[in-house]
């Protein structure tokens, strides 16, 4: 299930970059490192859980670049004859006629989505 929260360093970013939602998880310190806690109700934590940062899901991160900065993520894929399936990342913020591409070759698709959080963040 932890697959399904973006990143400790993707949520910092985000945080920065003003993303406000309602999340099932959050980033608190464990042994001076950052360790992810996923949750049902804000009460289950304890004030030895104090959150540092909201964890998001991908999900809500892709629908928060949409409706708040117009920025639509894509993740392609294409299998490559005797090679195997990659995905890669597309963006394209609504403003522009062109999205802009790029890594065509990751062979995980959360390595994909993390490079184009990544990438969709600097447009912000």
């Amino acid at each position: 299930m932890k697959n399904l929260f973006v990143s400790y360093e993707i949520a910092k970013q985000l945080k920065e970059k003003g993303f406000k939602c309602t999340c099932f998880g959050g980033y608190y310190l464990f042994e001076n490192k950052p360790d992810l806690c996923i949750y049902q109700d804000e009460n289950e934590f304890s004030d030895s859980k104090e959150i540092i940062v909201l964890a998001p899901l991908y999900q809500q991160v892709i629908d928060w670049f949409r409706d708040e900065h117009k920025i639509e993520i894509s993740l392609p894929i294409r299998k490559e004859k005797d090679k195997g399936i990659f995905w890669g990342g597309w963006i394209k913020k609504f403003e522009h006629d062109f999205g802009t591409s790029y890594g065509s070759n990751y062979t995980s698709y959360y390595e994909a989505l993390n490079k184009s959080i990544e990438q969709a963040l600097k447009l912000i």
